[in-house]
């Protein structure tokens, strides 16, 4: 299991950035499930709407509804999270979920 952070997702989708090619090609050959969080899901919306625009935000959404992506959550997950910001003072909220769902 491969847990992902909205930069590598970002990266992924968007051609112009500057990660692009590299994360394109590492996607290409990971053999691994690839994971995120609801939290990262809700960063990486509001990211590609902001720099592609409704239509690309549009397209995102229908990759989610599509089952295209690994979300994961649980009973526990916010508990998880808040305590990981809480144990790592400048991680935001969003990076704690991705502690949690790694643990």
């Amino acid at each position: 299991m491969i847990v992902l952070d909205t930069s590598v997702a970002v990266a992924f989708m968007n051609r112009r950035d500057d990660g692009h090619k590299l994360v394109a090609a590492w996607i290409d050959v990971v053999e691994e499930d690839l994971f995120t969080t609801p939290l990262i899901v809700a960063e990486i919306g509001r990211l590609v709407s902001r720099s592609g625009g409704s239509d690309a935000a549009l397209a995102f959404y229908e990759d989610l509804a599509s089952g295209s992506h690994i979300v994961e959550c649980w009973p526990e997950a916010m508990t998880e999270a808040v305590s990981a910001a809480r144990k790592y003072g400048d991680l935001g909220l969003a990076d704690a979920s991705l502690l949690a769902l790694a643990a």
